[in-house]
Order: structure tokens, then sequence, then C-alpha cells
């Protein structure tokens, strides 16, 4: 092959290599920029997530905190002042006041007496704690949709008790 032929070749080559080249590199960065941009998405998604559960927790306990001025009350007190609070809050699906096992009176069905293992559809944990939340698959209410409940048992036998509609978190994702 003459040598001016080989010279030519060889610079098509080079100018081939240093057209393609950066094209590689691009594509190979932009691909590892873009696998680490969704690992911080989902890292902030994932926090935020958590930040929200964490404040739907927090503001359950806080209501129980507030159904505690009920305690030693009668229902046929308490029942117009349950759904007031009930409904003017969010994320609850239902707040109410236990006494013994039973629920006595709530945001939802008043003053309708009932066992908490029938609203919460299972049976209800025994924790031997005074303070207990769970996640349960749905209520009597509204069994397709997830919750979770609140619990605050008190020594007298008397409780109070907030149900947070699953279906918050839910939609936020």
């Amino acid at each position: 092959m003459p040598l001016l032929k080989r010279k030519r070749d060889y610079a098509r080559l080079v100018i081939i290599i240093s057209g393609v080249l950066p094209l590689i590199i691009g594509i190979f960065f932009t691909a590892l920029d873009a696998r680490h941009t969704v690992h911080q998405q989902q890292v902030t998604a994932a926090n935020t997530l958590l930040s929200q559960a964490e404040r739907m927790s927090d503001s359950a306990w806080d209501m129980i905190t507030v159904l505690r001025q009920f305690h030693h009350q009668p229902c046929s007190q308490i029942e117009n002042q349950l759904q007031r609070i009930g409904s003017l809050n969010p994320y609850f699906r239902a707040i109410g006041k236990m006494e013994q096992d039973h629920i006595a009176c709530s945001s939802v069905y008043g003053s309708r007496p009932g066992l908490l293992k029938e609203m919460i559809m299972r049976d209800a944990p025994v924790t031997g704690k005074a303070w207990w939340s769970l996640s349960i698959a749905g209520t009597t209410g509204v069994p397709n949709r997830p919750a979770v409940i609140f619990m605050r048992d008190l020594p007298d036998g008397e409780g109070f008790w907030a149900v947070i509609d699953g279906q918050y978190l839910i939609d936020f994702l």
C-alpha cells in the first residue's frame, strides 16, 4: 500500500475516533449522572414520605392527648364534640373513647357501642403497653382502604383511639 494512502486512512481513522470518542464518553457520563439523579430523587421521596408519616403519627398522638379531656365523661356529653373534632382535623377516619374493651362512642358511629376487634377487623394486639399503634387492612366502615389505629389505654379501663386513613400516604406516593 502506498505511503500516502496509509496516511490518508490513518487520518480518517483519527477523525472518526475524535468524533465518536467524545460521543461515547458523553453518553457514559450522562447515564452515570442519570443514575445518580434517580437515586437522589428516590432518597428525597423516601425522606419526604417518612417525614409525612411521622407528622401524621405525631398528629394522632396529639389527638389522643386532646381526647383525654373527655376522661370520665359520658358519651352523651361528648358525642357532638367528638364529631366536630374528628371532622375538623385532617387525616382522621375516626376518633373515639373506649370503656373496658368496648368502643363506647366515636366520631363516626356516635354512642353505638361496639367491639374494637370488630371495628379493626382483627384481634387487638396484646402488647401490655398503654400506648400502641397498629397498621390495619381496613375498618368496618371502610374495609378496602388501609389505616393505622393509635390507642391509649388508661389504668382505669378507659382509653382513647384515633384511626388515620392510609389513603393519605397512598396518595402521597
